[in-house]
């Protein structure tokens, strides 16, 4: 080649590499394409039009001259590089991750080739071999945020979740502005439990980019998790508002929609979301709890066996299965847990789930004492945020302003509806058989565990979380004022069926409500449904509530939580004007005709013999009783704490019982 053509072959490139560096793409191919009209095997501008055609996304005339370049030279580890890319995007990743392993070997510190061979093989199903290239494509580019956000992914995926949220904070110190840092870390978050720092993460995530829809979904599932259902069905609103084919958002609002007792809303939103995503698990998931919620107990385990083909090990399936029936010794779902208990990258939720699975089909299977060591375990697999002197300040504020004076100077306030009436109690009392009974009169219709009531209560200076607050506001209520706040809760009725007299709240905590019920509802029923102590605390232990039921976490705290609430019960029987009638768990199994007849009695309605068939209704109902309601009465469960007498002595010691 004479020195001219040289020359002009050197400028070209030049020119063609500037224009590169500018995105001027077209400029670029047409300066290289010169060059090999001079020199057609020109190496250097043989893999910078390639490596331009993979910028402009053209990857098949990308491999062409890939390939080309390699066929001159195979000791140039960016050749093969960008190779891989190319490939990786038409779709051959076991042959870009040949090129990739190629690069690497030749430049061990090329953080471009561990990088991409870590995302093939994560593309590939391969995580634990992806996991070791992000990391070390992580040392060797520490300052690299598509990296970070990409280990964080993979770890997440393999569930090493602190380490994951640990890859995030250092992601979003590099880069404070990253919208899928922000969003990422919020999910590993709900893994941990940490809902409230999910929520602010993905608010975070939203500030920077609103029409980021993954982030209005984050945001949802952390509402739902911190029991704001409402807020959660709005949020995951505004996410398929953006994306309309956002599958993961579809099965969110599923969620939402269960959580606010509309079984056919949430089921259509699984069956989108599994439209758009055929065999996405949270979806079936939603389909299965959904099926147990509304007594289809046989296809609830069908569907909850089928996940579990598909994914074996899969928590939510393990754990649903425990719910759906009665277990015997042996079965095979006794072996499954145990083996997934192994796994050590379990959230602490799932390892919560799992212990309490195996606890329950131990009781079912009378061995008793592993169910209570079970029970103990899965309360120790995350903390309880339950503060007893805090709740105590609270009571202590109710009995305080709620007095005999305080409702004789309010006579007149709130309105006459004899329509609502309130099963409260403890938990595990007998209040969803209560219901049971009760909405399977033709006249009478029953919601589930409302959330209106409370939502009132932290309107008016932030609830009993805020005793002083909360008593100032309640007392500074005029009558207009208090009319306005009973409307505003009927209005959780409006899908209320014709003719329906009665509208039946089961919110066991509403208890701590009463004087603020009164105040609304002066022609209100008030059902109080009362258990054995030591039964009902031993039936809260066993249960694995959500975390706003932090009580029950320690046999110690849960006796002490019932003795408040014993006491707070009777401030009300002295001081409130409306009656409460006391429905009695072990008379209510004992004689179900006599309790049922007293009951509906109570409530204003004339006797109908459909309240005895109370397990017949095909009704959602979202509490841990959803078997035992759709079974007809039982005694069994009466003086059930005997069988575990031998550990509930601190339980016994903090009821004061000898």
């Amino acid at each position: 080649m004479s020195g001219q053509a040289a020359a002009t072959i050197g400028r070209l490139l030049q020119a063609g590499f500037a224009h590169q560096q500018k995105g001027q793409l077209d400029h670029a191919l047409a300066n290289y394409a010169q060059v090999l009209e001079i020199d057609r095997g020109n190496f250097d501008a043989l893999q910078l039009s390639g490596l331009c055609a993979l910028q402009a996304g053209d990857n098949a005339t990308a491999r062409q001259f890939l390939d080309r370049a390699l066929a001159m030279r195979q000791d140039v580890a960016s050749v093969f590089n960008h190779r891989g890319v190319a490939l990786r995007r038409l779709g051959e990743g076991e042959r870009a991750l040949s090129d990739f392993t190629r690069a690497a070997a030749l430049d061990p510190r090329l953080a471009d080739a561990r990088y991409n061979r870590a995302n093939t093989l994560r593309e590939l199903g391969r995580l634990d071999d992806a996991l070791a290239d992000y990391r070390r494509a992580a040392e060797l580019a520490p300052s690299r945020a598509d990296i970070l956000n990409n280990l964080g992914g993979c770890l997440k995926e393999l569930s090493f979740h602190a380490e994951a949220l640990a890859c995030y904070d250092r992601l979003l110190v590099l880069s404070p502005g990253s919208v899928e840092g922000h969003s990422n870390r919020g999910l590993v978050l709900q893994h941990l439990g940490r809902f409230e720092e999910a929520l602010a993460s993905a608010e975070k995530a939203i500030a920077i980019n609103p029409g980021f829809a993954d982030a209005w979904r984050e945001r949802a599932a952390a509402l739902i998790a911190l029991r704001r259902p409402e807020e959660a069905l709005a949020s995951v609103g505004r996410a398929l508002a953006i994306d309309p084919r956002h599958a993961e958002a579809h099965a969110t609002q599923g969620m939402a929609m269960m959580e606010l007792s509309k079984p056919g809303a949430a089921a259509a939103c699984f069956e989108r979301s599994l439209a758009l995503r055929p065999g996405y698990v949270e979806a079936r998931l939603g389909l299965a709890k959904l099926a147990a919620e509304e007594g289809r107990f046989a296809e609830a385990e069908a569907l909850f066996d089928a996940i579990l083909r598909d994914e074996p090990g899969n928590v939510g399936s393990l754990h649903g299965l425990s719910g759906v029936r009665k277990f015997k010794a042996g079965d095979p779902l006794f072996g499954a847990i145990t083996d997934r208990l192994r796994d050590g990258r379990l959230t602490p939720e799932q390892r919560e789930h799992l212990h309490h699975g195996y606890a329950k089909i131990s009781n079912d299977a009378g061995s008793y004492d592993l169910a209570m060591a079970h029970f103990a375990e899965s309360k120790l697999c995350r903390p309880s945020s339950f503060h007893l002197q805090r709740h105590r300040d609270g009571f202590t504020a109710m009995t305080g302003l709620f007095t005999p004076g305080f409702f004789a100077k309010r006579q007149g306030f709130g309105v006459t509806d004899e329509r609502p009436v309130f099963i409260i109690g403890m938990p595990r009392s007998g209040t969803t058989l209560t219901e049971q009974i009760l909405s399977a009169h033709p006249a009478a219709q029953g919601f589930g565990e409302l959330p209106d009531l409370p939502d009132i209560s932290k309107s008016l200076g932030g609830g009993l979380s805020d005793p002083g607050n909360f008593s100032a506001a309640v007392a500074a209520l005029d009558a207009e004022a208090s009319r306005r706040l009973a409307e505003r809760y009927l209005d959780a009725f409006q899908d209320a069926g014709p003719g329906v007299l009665r509208l039946v709240d089961k919110r066991p905590h509403n208890y701590e409500l009463l004087g603020l019920i009164a105040l609304m509802f002066p022609k209100a029923h008030v059902i109080h449904c009362r258990r054995n102590a030591m039964d009902n605390c031993l039936s809260m232990y066993m249960q694995d509530f959500n975390v706003s039921h932090g009580y029950n976490r320690d046999l110690t705290t849960l006796g002490q939580y019932y003795r408040a609430y014993e006491g707070l019960m009777a401030h009300w029987r002295a001081v409130l004007p409306l009656p409460i009638h006391d429905c009695v768990y072990e008379e209510t199994v004992g004689d179900l005709g006599s309790s049922a007849r007293a009951l509906v009695d109570f409530v204003g309605l004339p006797w109908d013999p459909a309240c005895l068939d109370y397990h017949a209704q095909e009704r959602q109902v979202r509490t841990p009783s959803q078997w035992q309601v759709r079974q007809p009465v039982y005694r069994s469960s009466v003086e059930a704490w005997r069988r575990y007498e031998t550990h509930l002595a601190p339980l016994k010691r903090s009821l004061g019982i000898a």
